[in-house]
């Protein structure tokens, strides 16, 4: 039987109560505050909002969990599959009898495999409103807890150059990682090693006047067993000669005591493994960080190392040592600035050997991929991760007040989106505000490329002087990291100061230490993405921009509805007193509440566990 109820309506009204749920979630105070400021007449949100929902409104939030179900079904399925890929990655990094052909079949039929269950993970995302705002919530909150554990954000392009540093490490190879200054090399290069063998990794970071000691290893001076003994027979014989003696010398004292040493037996030599012997005997990944500062001469001795293999010997650089047996796990990552077409940034690092890079495998890793015009709606996900990450220093982290746990919270828990509980944001201006972020955004990319010397004359960014367009190369621009903490002050402020406070605090204070030139030009360029400019409304009302839009604004537009509920609710009527007859009796009401909460505690677990992989 046909459906007389227009669902898209109940679906827009019961979105908009959602929305006035997870406001209500946000805004309210604590409890122990709400009289104190009820007192102090300023007006306060209630806890939970007194929401009433129709038949119909009831019946498709049923339908929603059930979508919402089969969506995480799917990926946790999904899910499962990718993690035991992995886990045989590790395997097969850790497999002494596979032969170096081997290796390489295995992983190209995991990646081909792999391949084929992200396809199927999008598939799923695009099934249903429900299954995108699930797969894009999921990212979301992925990209929130990196965040707050110091960690670099994974997007689309970093996860990609994981997944290429991984498998080259699996084949046996030494990675190269390089790129511009402040794009997050070493940090992608600690992630990978520990994808690699599970285990840290050993990082030693190269500089102008390294010796082969840090890399290999040196003598030093082994302790006495017994140094209480020793300790007690310095004092005595130091007591006995100053019994002897009145005005006891300090060359007395050293001697006396150096003798009462070496006839201790106290300094006995010993070797001590550098980090890159260290790294092989415990199957471990050692990082050679700013490997072009390292003298090539040194660098020339690593030479030998790359070509080692589990299980087989490295001779020790000093007489009389025992040969290393390369123990499964071992690998090698370096890490460096490069100057890419005729760009001398880096004129203090070395230029590398041909014959040593022909014994590595080099992966480019720079600034994440960034429109730099037009609008967010006119982009796909792939060209707006800097965006991405930069909406993400401004969302809270999703938490749960305790006074709200229990019969209290269960009409909100059971209405309010999944979407809104880990993508909602507060911004001034609402969606005026998301806009500002992405102008942003556009702006630290193109300080990024000015300053890797991509800007180049007659460039729609160059430097606009004297009337001619230069292409300038500043010293100082907008990383990742720097536009984290603009908008990161930014939020922790209230958003009481307008956005161009702290880009004047984070880039053009800095650009002056540089020199003039360089806090003229990122000026301009600031101006050029709409900061700066007078006459514009400062200090806009913070407003909920829900997380729909959020969603939409930072991946893909969520999925037109393919099926709708098909039952027929003839008597739903605009009168309250009638429609309050239509409700849920309390038993089914519960029966929903527990559901809800079931699908929830699902997707929940299902996060942690992709993330713990």
């Amino acid at each position: 039987m046909a459906s007389n109820i227009d669902w898209a309506q109940v679906e827009d009204n019961l979105n908009k109560k959602s929305d006035e749920a997870s406001q209500a979630r946000r805004e309210a105070p604590p409890k122990e505050l709400s009289n104190v400021l009820s007192e102090l007449n300023i007006s306060v949100r209630e806890t939970t909002p007194k929401t009433t929902l129709t038949a119909a409104e009831e019946r498709f939030l049923a339908f929603r969990h059930s979508e919402l179900n089969k969506a995480i079904e799917a990926f946790a399925g999904i899910a499962k599959e990718l993690a035991k890929l992995r886990g045989v990655v590790r395997a097969i990094s850790t497999n002494q009898s596979m032969t170096e052909d081997g290796r390489s079949l295995a992983v190209n039929s995991i990646n081909k495999r792999r391949e084929e269950l992200l396809s199927r993970m999008e598939e799923a995302a695009q099934s249903s409103p429900e299954g995108a705002l699930l797969f894009y919530t999921r990212e979301i909150r992925k990209f929130v807890r990196q965040l707050r554990r110091g960690r670099i954000v994974e997007t689309e392009f970093v996860r990609q150059k994981l997944e290429e540093i991984v498998n080259s490490l699996t084949k046996g190879q030494v990675v190269l990682i390089h790129g511009e200054t402040g794009t997050g090399k070493t940090e992608v290069a600690k992630i990978a090693a520990k994808r690699f063998n599970d285990r840290e990794p050993i990082v030693v970071r190269g500089y102008a006047g390294m010796d082969s000691s840090e890399l290999f290893g040196h003598m030093t001076l082994k302790r006495s067993d017994d140094m209480a003994e020793v300790q007690r027979t310095v004092e005595k014989r130091v007591k006995a000669l100053e019994e002897l003696h009145q005005n006891v010398s300090g060359e007395d004292r050293k001697r006396v005591i150096l003798d009462t040493l070496c006839e201790q037996g106290v300094t006995v030599s010993e070797y001590v493994l550098g980090a890159v012997y260290e790294a092989a005997k415990e199957g471990r990944t050692i990082i050679i960080d700013e490997v072009n500062y390292i003298p090539p001469d040194l660098l020339a001795k690593l030479n030998d190392i790359f070509t080692k293999r589990p299980g087989e010997l490295i001779t020790v650089q000093e007489d009389g040592m025992p040969p290393i047996v390369v123990k499964e796990g071992f690998s090698i990552i370096l890490t460096g600035n490069i100057n890419y077409d005729g760009n001398n940034r880096y004129e203090k690092r070395h230029k590398l050997d041909p014959a040593f890079l022909d014994r590595i495998t080099s992966v480019e890793y720079n600034y994440l991929p960034q429109a730099v015009e037009g609008g967010y709606k006119d982009f796909s996900a792939r060209d707006k991760q800097l965006f991405q990450i930069a909406v993400a220093s401004l969302l809270a982290p999703y938490r749960v007040r305790p006074e709200l746990e229990g019969k209290e919270w269960d009409m909100v828990r059971s209405l309010e989106s999944i979407e809104n509980r880990h993508g909602a944001l507060y911004v001034p201006g609402g969606t005026a505000g998301l806009d500002a972020v992405w102008r942003l955004s556009k702006f630290a990319s193109v300080t990024q490329q000015a300053f890797a010397g991509m800007i180049k004359d007659g460039d729609p960014y160059a430097y606009q002087r004297e009337g001619q367009s230069i292409g300038y190369q500043p010293e100082v621009s907008i990383s990742p990291r720097v536009l984290m903490k603009i908008l990161q002050d930014w939020r922790e402020d209230g958003y009481k100061h307008p956005l161009e406070q702290y880009i004047e605090r984070h880039l053009l204070a800095r650009a002056k230490l540089a020199g003039r030139e360089d806090r003229e030009y990122l000026y301009q360029l600031a101006k050029k993405f709409g900061f700066f400019n007078e006459g514009e409304e400062q200090n806009l009302s913070i407003e909920f921009v829900p997380g729909r839009e959020v969603i939409e604004a930072l991946f893909e537009p969520i999925p037109v509805r393919k099926t709708w509920p098909d039952e027929e609710i003839s008597n739903v009527v605009a009168d309250q007193e009638k429609t309050a007859k239509l409700l849920l009796d309390k038993a089914q009401a519960e029966t929903l509440q527990k559901e809800s909460g079931k699908i929830l505690d699902e997707y929940a677990a299902l996060l942690e566990e992709d993330e713990a992989s």
